[in-house]
This record gives C-alpha cells, sequence and structure tokens, in this order.
C-alpha cells in the first residue's frame, strides 16, 4: 500500500469503525455500518481524492453478498478482483468471507486480506496452546461469546495457514493483525513420460 490508498485504508483502520474496505481499478470502496457512515463521508468528500472513494452503508455480509452474485449496481466493484481486503466485521464471518472471496475471484493473485483483532486480546494464542496440550476445555462446545469469538478466529487464523493459496503474516500489533496474500498454490510435479 502507498499513497492515498494507503492513508485512507489505515486512517479507516485507526479509526476502528470501519467494517469491510476493498480497493479495485484504483478506487477505494469501503463499507461502514450505518451509524459511522455519516462522518466516514464527510471526511472522505473534504479529501481530494472524494472521487475514488466509494462509501456503500450497509453489512458487511450484505454487501459481499450484492458483489458474489453480481447484482451490483455499478459502483461497487462488482466486476472484478480486487487488491486488498480489510476484514474487521463479525469476528465469526471471517472464515466465510475469506472463503467466498476465493470462491468468486473477488481477490486476485497476489492481493491482501488484512483482518483485524486475530490474536483477540492473546485468547487466540492461549486457545491453540490448550489445543496442544489436550486440554478438555478447548476442544467442549464454546458457551460464551468470548469463547465463540476466540474460536472462530483460531478457526481463520489457523485454516490460512493450512491454506497452500495464502501467505499469512501475523502482526501483533494492537490486538493482532493478519495480513494475508493469495498466491498460486504449487503445482504438482508431472512426471517425464519421455524417458
Amino acid at each position: 500500500m502507498c499513497g492515498c490508498v494507503g492513508v485512507w485504508v489505515w486512517l479507516c483502520v485507526g479509526v476502528g469503525a470501519c467494517v469491510f474496505i476493498y480497493i479495485h481499478n484504483m478506487y477505494i470502496y469501503v463499507i461502514y455500518i450505518y451509524i459511522c457512515s455519516a462522518i466516514a463521508r464527510r471526511f472522505f468528500d473534504r479529501s481530494k481524492h472524494a472521487q475514488k472513494i466509494i462509501l456503500r452503508e450497509g453489512e458487511a455480509n450484505s454487501e459481499l453478498a450484492l458483489l458474489v452474485e453480481g447484482s451490483d449496481d455499478g459502483e461497487g466493484g462488482g466486476g472484478g478482483a480486487f487488491d486488498l481486503v480489510f476484514l474487521d466485521a463479525g469476528k465469526r464471518d471471517y472464515v466465510q468471507q475469506r472463503a467466498l472471496l476465493l470462491e468468486h475471484n473477488l481477490i486476485r493473485v497476489g492481493g491482501l486480506v488484512v483482518a483485524d483483532n486475530v490474536l483477540w486480546a492473546g485468547a487466540v494464542p492461549l486457545h491453540s496452546e490448550a489445543l496442544e496440550r489436550g486440554d478438555a476445555d478447548a476442544s467442549a462446545p464454546p458457551r460464551q461469546r468470548h469463547e465463540k469469538v476466540t474460536r472462530a478466529l483460531y478457526d481463520y487464523v489457523a485454516q490460512t495457514a493450512a491454506d497452500a493459496r495464502w501467505q499469512q503474516l501475523i502482526l501483533p500489533v494492537r490486538d493482532g493483525i493478519s495480513i494475508c496474500r493469495r498466491v498460486r498454490p504449487p503445482q504438482p510435479m508431472q512426471k517425464n513420460l519421455n524417458m
């Protein structure tokens, strides 16, 4: 990220109110929850890059579904793959959202998926350690919201690490940021049959 793209993405990330950001064809699409969109729109409109920023208001999963369906209104980037997607919506939806991006080619090879809060105040690494020790509580069904979110974030990180289509870097900044780069999976070696 560089230039205005980096500035706007990190401005939104720093505020912590943004639920979904994606970049396509040099335009920045920002999906905010309704309560934050008026504030965002005022600041975006003041920018000399206002014409490059498309603000979509709504719930992230609904907006993603519109992109997947291709029933977009022409302003939401439904016609191609994105360079960057920032996930900061419902933490339990990260796995599903990343899967939809990949399944429907909404993230290009070389594109980034950045997910916030993946360490969840240290609960995700602690859960991982408990699983490695074989603690019965770690594999029991989650009872509270915090446990459900912890397991969902653990699943997101673990599944991304195990998937050859992604390279993942986790930054222990604030509550943890996962930066995943989509890569082409390694192709199996072909045997030379002309020997």
